[in-house]
């Protein structure tokens, strides 16, 4: 059969129509309520998180993707494959006799998703990933001959980015504010002085 590979331009476009052909065809009838609108599933790229009130819906809806994408050929990774509740119990979940894994939190997209708050934790990777950020510009940073003006674009446009990924889910206080102040501070005493 053929194909593309992994990295061919096309790649992307033809999984992205695969998977909304799919999402097309299989309309997802359970999801959680939010402002009265009915989420069933977050999509970016091949990035799937399905929504629903209960274990077994969730079971039903990942067997029933399952499926879907094969008819298509698309192959869903087991192994990546992991789900998440908000209460306590003993539920599991199964597709084609392979259990997935039940996790307290797991990553989507780059940020940790929990039951509980982790906007410090997240904080600290962000802030930590900033700090790489700002090594990768060393010498940016510490060329004498470099305009300010251009010093503070790069901070501008690489770091402060990096370091905010994500803040509009965090649980802003007064702490985490000071944390990055303090981050904020060290980097624009080593990135300016001249």
């Amino acid at each position: 059969m053929w194909g593309v590979r992994q990295g061919d331009p096309i790649s992307p476009k033809l999984f992205t129509a695969a998977i909304e052909e799919i999402f097309k065809k299989y309309e997802l009838s359970n999801g959680i309520n939010i402002d009265g609108e009915i989420l069933t599933s977050l999509r970016f790229a091949d990035d799937v998180a399905l929504l629903t009130e209960s274990t077994p819906l969730m079971e039903e809806q990942l067997n029933t993707l399952y499926i879907k994408s094969k008819e298509v050929g698309l192959k869903m990774h087991k192994g990546k494959t992991k789900f998440m509740t908000n209460y306590e119990n003993d539920d599991t979940i199964q597709i084609e006799n392979a259990s997935i894994e039940k996790v307290q939190k797991y990553k989507y997209l780059g940020k940790s998703t929990c039951m509980k708050d982790l906007t410090k934790e997240e904080v600290d990777i962000r802030i930590r990933a900033g700090w790489s950020c700002f090594g990768r510009n060393r010498e940016i940073f510490l060329d004498k001959n470099m305009p300010l003006s251009l010093k503070k674009q790069v901070y501008d446009q690489c770091i402060l980015p990096t370091m905010t990924y994500g803040c509009q889910t965090w649980s802003f206080t007064k702490i985490i504010g000071n944390k990055l102040k303090v981050a904020q501070r060290a980097m624009k005493r080593k990135n300016f002085r001249n």
